[in-house]
């Protein structure tokens, strides 16, 4: 950080561009765009993508700034129904001319097995893919990391994420024309000369403090990753014999990032029962994923279509719990967490029935 500062090259300096090379590599794409958050990291894939004014398809299961990033980009945005994953059956009707792109997001750092097959569906129609992967540092599926699946990807590194740069987001493409455009809308539209603004850009720039921060965040990326997968696992095996909590769990074919332990309860009283039991053992339950889907979000209603339902992704908020996780938690405490929540679940389901 002194470095830095005696530098006087607060942006757009060495750190960056090193931090941007280096999560390229990570990742597996040719080109990374370092930016100041998640959501701009959305909104520049869709501004270089040219959506304004054509449909872009977004899961309602998601997060405010997918979203917004539509609505911020010109975008129409148009909702689909999706739980945990998403799934080709409902994009795959929704694919006509009035489509500019589509969105899949890795909720809670899952990756949806039909991603592949999503973005068969996107190529067959010409519509761009565009990956929300915010939640999916080194989520991967058979060997390819999230982020590489789509025309580009966007990740988040605000401060709750799998690494951190307190703030802060990343561009991943490999595609040229889309890369340069990128680093234009970052940097307030400007041509390559410095002098004319060809673009609607903005101040989207990536501090060379955070990219200071998120280069030792990502060595220690995959060590992270797996103990929190371990973590899931063990969770997993703790409630594995209780029916009333299902660990939604990895394999070695599909890694989760560890963001999110989600587990999935079979009613929303169930759901509460156990939040409310568990608060009481002095488990506190992680935040879920997302506990109100878009369509019911009050900016959003205005552009949810007159008779349109969304049973998948209402089934999932109204189902679901996350254990607590968090990076620098150990097995175990997270083998001791399991037992508790598995006594916890023992005494619910023996006071109910099966």
């Amino acid at each position: 950080m002194r470095r830095i500062l005696a530098s006087g090259r607060l942006t757009l300096g060495p750190y960056t561009e090193e931090f941007e090379a280096r999560f390229a590599a990570r990742v597996g794409r040719k080109w990374a765009i370092a930016v100041n958050s998640g959501t701009s990291a959305l909104e520049i894939i869709l501004r270089a993508l040219k959506v304004e004014g054509a449909e872009v398809l977004v899961p309602s299961n998601t997060n405010f700034a997918t979203g917004i990033a539509v609505v911020n980009a010109g975008g129409r945005l148009a909702l689909y129904d999706a739980g945990i994953e998403a799934t080709a059956r409902e994009v795959e009707g929704r694919l006509t001319a009035k489509v500019g792109a589509v969105v899949v997001v890795h909720i809670g750092g899952y990756i949806s097995n039909e991603v592949e097959r999503v973005r068969a569906l996107c190529d067959m129609a010409g519509v761009p893919l565009v990956e929300d992967a915010a939640h999916a540092h080194g989520t991967e599926l058979r060997g390819r990391w999230a982020g590489t699946f789509g025309v580009a990807g966007a990740f988040s590194f605000v401060a709750t994420k799998v690494m951190t740069t307190a703030e802060g987001g990343m561009i991943v493409t490999d595609d040229e024309a889309l890369a340069r455009v990128a680093k234009q809308y970052r940097d307030q539209g400007y041509s390559p000369d410095m002098i004319h603004h060809v673009l609607h850009g903005n101040s989207w720039r990536m501090t060379e403090i955070a990219a200071a921060m998120g280069l030792p965040e990502l060595e220690r990326l995959i060590g992270r990753r797996d103990r929190m997968h371990a973590i899931i696992d063990a969770y997993a095996k703790s409630v594995e014999s209780h029916p009333s909590l299902q660990i939604l769990r990895g394999s070695p074919e599909n890694i989760p990032s560890g963001y999110k332990c989600v587990g999935l309860t079979r009613s929303t009283a169930e759901k509460e029962a156990i939040t409310r039991n568990l608060r009481s053992e002095g488990v506190r339950l992680s935040r879920g994923v997302y506990d109100v889907p878009l369509h019911q979000q009050p900016v959003f209603l205005d552009w949810v279509r007159s008779g349109e339902t969304f049973p998948l992704a209402e089934a999932f908020a109204s189902k679901h719990v996350c254990l607590p996780l968090w990076r620098t938690m150990s097995l175990d405490v997270g083998q001791a967490i399991g037992e508790r929540v598995s006594g916890v679940l023992g005494r619910l389901e023996a006071s109910v029935g099966p």
